[in-house]
Order: structure tokens, then sequence, then C-alpha cells
């Protein structure tokens, strides 16, 4: 947790999460304790909590496969669509929406902030 009090009254939180391809089902979660995953279409996929871990504060990503041309000029977009819901979707070199295939993995750092009252 990144936190300065000095200059905020707000704490973020940083929550890791690995999802490694299957191709057209849910992905498998490496890690990311506390959360499902879930796929609702071709390269969408949820991510839900069990808990609420703050306000949406933003997001990194990056994928890695093992055949990286596989993978060269995707795109991931992440989307707070509730509070215990997150969409994932990546987007292929067309920008067409594309399922993460084995041996394809999304590393995502989710950030949430927790307001001190």
């Amino acid at each position: 947790m990144e936190v300065s009090p000095e200059r905020s009254s707000e704490a973020l939180q940083n929550v890791e999460v690995r999802l490694l391809g299957t191709g057209a089902s849910a992905p498998t979660k490496v890690f990311g304790k506390g959360i499902t995953v879930g796929r609702t279409g071709v390269g969408v996929y949820t991510l839900t909590f069990v808990e609420s871990p703050g306000t949406w504060a933003g997001y990194t990503w990056g994928i890695d496969a093992t055949t990286p041309a596989n993978i060269k000029n995707h795109d991931v977009v992440v989307t707070a669509t509730s509070t215990t819901v997150i969409t994932v979707t990546l987007w292929d070199a067309a920008a067409a929406a594309h399922d993460l295939a084995a041996a394809e993995w999304i590393n995502l750092t989710l950030k949430f902030v927790q307001v001190n009252a």
C-alpha cells in the first residue's frame, strides 16, 4: 500500500491480478485473492470481488506470452462496472476483441482508494 499521510488523507490499495488464457472460456486466475473470474464474450472478462476493495482509482497492465508475436500491438481496457465488479477487455492489433489464448497472460495492478473520515 502506498500512503503519504503528510500529503493525503486517502490510502491507495493496489490489487495484483494475473490471468492465464484458456481460449474461448474464462481465463485461469493465477493470483488475485478474493476475486472470481468470468467470461461474458470474446475477450471480455469480469473480475468479481468478494468485498468492495474501495473507490476505483485506475490500473496499470501488461501482457506476455510464450510467443510474444501473438500479442503484438494488443491493448487492455479495464472498467469498474460496480463497486465489486471490474470488466477487462483484450483487443488485438485489428481493434477486435480477442480471447486470451493458452500461454498468454494479462497482468493487472488495480488501484483503489480508501478514504479516511
